[in-house]
């Protein structure tokens, strides 16, 4: 539910002129595109979650729990996914907090319950609700 309000707060930003939107190679692909092939430009969004997560949630901030509390071990990791993401986060500031959001959200799940899985299934949501709200934005 968490991840949807994130996702919405980041919509009314851009639509309502506070910050410009950001596009990734899929997304764009995704909406300039017709026909079955557009669907191929989904899959990077749809299997990020998985590699993504098992490295940053299931490899990295478990590694860096060991030598540092969850406070400092989240920052490293909202480090980490703003260089990963940098091309996000130079073109907006409504990336900026939205993806600094989804990360710490995530940490906390993995914190908390221990499970990959929350993870995954939060960052899932996150980017298939990022070619819905991409879709309404440009229809």
């Amino acid at each position: 539910m968490v991840t949807l309000v994130l996702r919405w707060g980041g919509h009314v930003m851009i639509v309502s002129g506070l910050s410009k939107g950001v596009s990734t190679i899929s997304l764009g692909g995704f909406l300039r595109n017709s026909g079955a092939e557009r669907y191929l430009y989904l899959a990077p969004l749809l299997m990020a979650p998985f590699w993504e997560e098992v490295l940053m949630r299931g490899f990295l901030f478990q590694a860096f729990r060991g030598s540092y509390s969850a406070l400092a071990s989240t920052a490293l990791i909202v480090g980490i996914t703003a260089l990963m993401h940098s091309d996000q986060f130079l073109q907006s500031w409504a990336a900026v907090v939205s993806i600094s959001a989804i990360t710490i959200l995530q940490c906390f799940l993995r914190e908390r319950t221990g499970n990959l899985w929350d993870c995954i299934i939060c960052h899932l949501v996150f980017n298939s609700t990022a070619v819905l709200t991409s879709s309404l934005r440009r229809g």
